[in-house]
């Protein structure tokens, strides 16, 4: 029997830390990378026709996932990721999981060994540090977008009205699936830290 590849399944709250995680994982432990984000853009773009510079906003991603997953399953972006996914043994890093669809569809795929992690942070430090990032997906179409919107946004993403489509983002049941949760509200070594302490519990033992 095949040994299973070891991947690191990132979720959270926007702008909670994620990508500092996932280059912690990187540059710490050798890992392979996927986005959904870039999934997104590359799916959307074969599988829907949409130019790949019309997908920039956040209300685009969200929109532009939930199409690609009503038209070709709830797993269809998690499925691609995995279709081309790195065989060499080294653990791969699947960057924001919204969906329930990709979420089991990571769990439940035998050839690979899934460790879950959730990010959040308090909603007014997340603020802060989107109003900082150049990243035009968490503005809106002036290059500005209040703390009201940000929480309206947040909301839409995190309770859909119907939480059994698998089509939509639905990160609070996405959240209650993760094996494990990171409160980021302290510094950045105490984030690393934690993450370092998961991959070690997780992974470290497989070698």
């Amino acid at each position: 029997m095949s040994k299973k590849i070891p991947i690191i399944a990132i979720s959270g709250s926007s702008c909670s830390g994620k990508g500092t995680i996932v280059d912690f994982y990187k540059n710490e432990f050798g890992c392979h990378h996927r986005s959904m984000r870039q999934m997104i853009v590359e799916a959307g773009h074969k599988l829907l026709g949409i130019p790949k510079d019309q997908i920039v906003t956040r209300d685009h991603f969200r929109e532009t996932a939930r199409e690609l997953r009503t038209k070709h399953g709830g797993s269809c972006l998690v499925d691609f990721i995995l279709e081309t996914a790195p065989r060499d043994g080294k653990p791969i890093i699947v960057e924001s999981i919204r969906a329930l669809g990709e979420i089991h569809a990571l769990k439940n795929h035998p050839d690979f060994d899934i460790v879950s992690i959730f990010i959040d942070a308090p909603h007014k430090q997340r603020y802060e540090w989107s109003l900082g990032r150049s990243d035009a997906s968490d503005t809106n179409k002036d290059g500005h977008i209040s703390y009201e919107e940000f929480l309206k946004r947040e909301e839409l993403e995190w309770n859909p009205i119907d939480k059994t489509d698998h089509s939509k983002q639905n990160i609070a049941g996405v959240s209650e699936l993760c094996d494990h949760k990171i409160m980021n509200d302290k510094t950045h070594d105490h984030l690393k830290e934690s993450a370092r302490h998961i991959a070690h519990k997780t992974f470290a033992k497989k070698d």
